[in-house]
């Protein structure tokens, strides 16, 4: 399966877009507001995704997992133990200059 090249980049959680059941991400350049500390996931072309919670120490705590393609701008995630958000990500506004990547559960 092919999926829309726009995956393959670190995505910044965007809480301020965030709605029920479904938590939304922004490519790392987006002009987000400033925050103290935003989870991260970043895919790669290989079928690996990482996603970067908080640590204990206030620092990123990357967690791998995988990705399966389900179409061009949607694919599904796994991780180790459930520790991350799982489910369908969902690239939107591909057309656009400011994609957004939905995660829902």
């Amino acid at each position: 399966m092919e999926v829309n090249s726009l995956f393959f980049q670190r995505w910044l959680h965007s809480r301020e877009e965030d709605s029920a059941g479904a938590i939304a991400f922004r490519p790392s350049d987006f002009p987000l507001p400033p925050s103290r500390f935003r989870e991260a996931i970043e895919f790669r072309s290989d079928g690996t995704v990482t996603y970067f919670g908080i640590g204990a120490d206030d620092r990123h705590a990357p967690i791998s997992g995988n990705w399966v393609g389900i179409d061009r701008d949607r694919v599904k995630t796994e991780f180790v133990g459930n520790s991350a958000p799982l489910g369908e990500c969902v690239i939107e506004e591909s057309d656009g200059s400011h994609p957004r990547l939905l995660v829902k559960s």
